[in-house]
């Protein structure tokens, strides 16, 4: 899994040689084409064309091959734009010689340059058009030349007989006109260039500002991300992979006074900023609600804790961003005294139990209602006859579920971004994370975690991540064990 998180050099180079060849591709099919036509003519008119024509055709297409084959090898913006020179000043000189068998300054052969000239002037830096276009006046003017005065033979295309190219006057005007032409052909695409060039660069920089202030919020989200704690008798490893450059997905562990520990996984709807903001927010707001309830005097149960927190959190949320967000959520409260955990599922099901006893990893027995994701209260009309309950609004707490921890047992949660991980065709699935950790359940929790990641990502092939991926693996773990994770 991958994602793209800056545009580098090397992205705008790959992305301007993908661009020349699909030019150069196009360019291909057109001298095919004429190489066709041009071989139709021959067969019709025979000695009315010149088989030189078609040897310049010939020469120019496996020239373009060349062209495309060495441009693959650049890797700089800066070479690339020098092989252009080169080539596009090569290929002038061979439309002066394809000019000159399709009848030279009497067929007004200078066409034939504006589309070389017009590309090198709009696609190569300001300069380096007017070297190519210098080069086409040069060359088509002593060209000329050379037939007004006999020492190259005039050819034919198509109508003989024509004799223009012998009249000073004509040849005069054809020559002046066709290089007047010829510059202001480069210059047209000097001037589109330089405007393309100016946006293009000032995109780049907006982009660049853009990708810094990502970046920073990136930074500012990952302390929200904190390391996982050291709690007496559990083994914590936690893993968030954004599928931008922030995420949605988020995990935290909170005190929770007496001895206890809340443990939290969530998922908002979407990712990337505004998932990221509504992320942070729900985070603050646990806190904040945590830090009011344990400073009352009054040990709460673990039913109060979840209850509480999770309609205040709902409201706040509810209230302050509303909307069509929503964030699914899964709380786990670990008692130290007794070492129990107690839970609240608001419509986050990605969670497994791992069995130290059996070896395998399954999804937890529910006990109890379970509950709509936080923001959610309006999608679902509350009664009688919803089976996922809200029990955030009507002031009940939620009824607890017991988990019986044993040394060795673990609890994975996880967020759909990680068993709908592709890999073209198909997702990775539950039934792949369950045999993974079915496999790794014995390991300590920083093993367990990475082989499940090592596991998507060799599933997906390293293809770009689509969705965010947070992991937590909880593990109960005897006296000895404890040490050495602290160590």
């Amino acid at each position: 899994m991958g994602s793209n998180r800056g545009l580098s050099e090397e992205d705008l180079t790959r992305s301007e040689i993908e661009e020349e060849l699909r030019y150069s591709v196009s360019t291909g099919l057109v001298l095919l084409g004429f190489l066709v036509f041009v071989a139709i003519l021959k067969l019709i008119f025979r000695d009315a064309v010149a088989t030189g024509l078609l040897v310049c055709l010939a020469i120019w297409f496996f020239a373009n091959l060349w062209f495309a084959a060495r441009l693959r090898r650049q890797t700089s913006l800066p070479a690339i734009d020098r092989l252009n020179l080169v080539y596009l000043t090569w290929e002038v000189l061979l439309l002066t010689a394809i000019v000159h068998y399709v009848g030279g300054v009497a067929w007004v052969g200078v066409l034939f340059y504006t589309l070389t000239v017009g590309y090198s002037g709009i696609g190569l830096p300001k300069g380096y058009g007017y070297i190519v276009a210098g080069a086409a006046c040069v060359l088509f003017t002593v060209l000329a030349l050379l037939e007004f005065y006999g020492m190259v033979s005039h050819r034919d295309f198509i109508v003989t007989g024509l004799t223009l190219h012998q009249n000073p006057g004509w040849v005069a005007v054809t020559v002046i006109s066709s290089c007047a032409a010829i510059m202001y052909t480069a210059y047209t695409g000097s001037t589109i260039s330089g405007i393309l060039r100016r946006q293009r660069d000032e995109l780049r920089t907006a982009y660049q500002e853009k990708a810094r202030e990502l970046e920073l919020a990136r930074s500012v989200q990952a302390k929200f991300l904190k390391e996982p704690p050291i709690i007496p008798g559990l083994d914590i490893a936690a893993v968030n992979l954004p599928a931008a450059e922030v995420s949605g997905d988020f995990y935290d562990f909170l005190p929770a006074g007496d001895g206890r520990h809340l443990l939290v996984v969530g998922d908002v709807a979407g990712h990337g900023i505004p998932a990221a903001l509504t992320m942070s927010a729900a985070m603050m707001a646990m806190e904040l609600s945590l830090r009011t309830f344990n400073g009352n005097g009054h040990r709460p149960t673990a039913g109060e804790v979840l209850g509480r927190l999770a309609r205040e959190v709902d409201s706040f949320l509810t209230s302050r961003i509303g909307g069509e967000s929503f964030i699914t959520a899964f709380f786990a409260l670990y008692d130290e005294q007794d070492e129990s955990v107690v839970t609240l599922d608001l419509g986050h099901s990605h969670v497994l139990a791992y069995l130290a006893a059996s070896g395998k990893a399954v999804p937890p027995r529910w006990v109890g209602e379970r509950y709509l994701p936080l923001m959610a209260s309006h999608y679902v009309p509350s009664g009688p006859s919803t089976s996922l309950r809200t029990g955030l609004a009507n002031g009940r707490n939620p009824q607890p579920w017991p988990l019986r921890v044993e040394t060795g047992d673990a609890l994975i949660l996880y967020t759909d971004g990680l068993v709908e991980a592709r890999n073209g065709k198909e997702e990775y699935g539950v039934k792949r994370i369950r045999q993974k950790v079915a496999e790794l359940g014995a390991l300590p929790a920083a093993e367990i975690a990475e082989g499940i990641i090592e596991s998507v990502v060799t599933f997906t092939a390293g293809r770009e991540q689509k969705d965010d991926v947070t992991l937590v693996v909880v593990k109960r773990i005897a006296q000895e064990e404890e040490c050495r994770c602290k160590e």
